[in-house]
């Protein structure tokens, strides 16, 4: 039986695989080629990674505004090339008298929208290259800082010694490279720092709670696994809503413009008919345009 496979897979992604072979794993389970995932997460770190199928990969492009929340172990005292425990060269500088009131002080100074340079071994495309095959070669080339916003950056656990940890909960604006934070942490406190373990535990609205392992998903029949769709709307519920009437709804199946509620020019919208997404539209000065439209 060949079902319609339209909407999002949250999959906890395990340790050890990259976000690229966790897409092509979901997509041959749910027999759908168009497949993709908001949001890279290293081989190193595992978590909720959502995995668009079908028409909702439209929908990537709107995700860009989500909130990500991190659990991150960051090990002081230590550096490396690449910012976590993946890198092999390394520094050492025992940071033994380190508390916790000093890095919840330190991180309390982190919060607020700032700069922040990716680091060297990232994916970020340099030249056509990534940064990473760069890096490696030992090339030399500097990476622009991008504008990120540190909502919440809160001390869980700390264990001290002449090399302390410290398990820290940020929530971060999309985009943003946790080992460059663990990095500046421990510049702060005077010392090194690098990040030592990394777990996401929510994405936009997806949270760990709804996310499902690899091996359950293999486990199970094809219908099943369709019980783990989650509805494309979802994605996008952080966009307001516009209740139409039915003449402007006659209008979005057709891909028109519509008046509807004022907004600010630039704002988009959902357009919705139950739980059923119809479109995405923004608001320009003669009215509402479509962006996207899946009826």
């Amino acid at each position: 039986m060949k079902f319609v496979v339209n909407g999002f897979v949250i999959v906890d992604k395990p340790l050890g695989w990259t976000s690229r072979r966790v897409v092509t794993e979901v997509s041959k389970l749910f027999r759908e080629r168009h497949a993709g995932h908001m949001g890279t997460l290293d081989p190193a770190a595992s978590g909720v990674l959502p995995v668009a199928l079908g028409n909702s990969c439209r929908l990537m492009q709107f995700t860009n505004e989500w909130h990500k929340t991190y659990e991150a172990w960051i090990r002081f005292g230590v550096a490396s090339e690449s910012g976590d425990s993946q890198g092999t060269k390394r520094q050492y500088q025992a940071m033994s008298n380190l508390d916790p009131q000093q890095v919840v002080d330190a991180l309390n100074a982190m919060q607020g929208a700032q700069l922040q340079h990716p680091p060297a071994f990232s994916a970020v495309h340099v030249g056509g290259k990534r940064a990473y095959e760069r890096a490696r070669h030992g090339e030399a080339f500097s990476l622009p800082p991008r504008h990120i916003v540190v909502f919440q950056a809160r001390l869980l656990a700390f264990k001290a010694g002449a090399y302390p940890r410290a398990l820290v909960r940020f929530e971060v604006s999309s985009g943003t490279y946790v080992r460059s934070l663990a990095t500046s942490l421990g510049k702060k406190l005077g010392g090194l720092a690098m990040l030592y373990a990394l777990r996401r535990t929510q994405a936009g609205p997806f949270t760990q709670e709804e996310a499902v392992p690899l091996e359950l998903l293999r486990a199970l029949t094809p219908q099943e696994r369709m019980h783990y769709l989650q509805q494309p709307w979802k994605a996008v519920s952080h966009l307001m809503v516009q209740t139409l009437s039915p003449q402007e709804r006659r209008q979005v199946e057709h891909g028109g413009s519509f008046q509807g509620s004022p907004a600010d020019p630039g704002t988009l919208c959902r357009v919705m008919d139950g739980d059923e997404l119809l479109a995405i539209y923004r608001r320009q000065t003669c009215g509402w345009r479509p962006v996207a439209v899946f009826q």
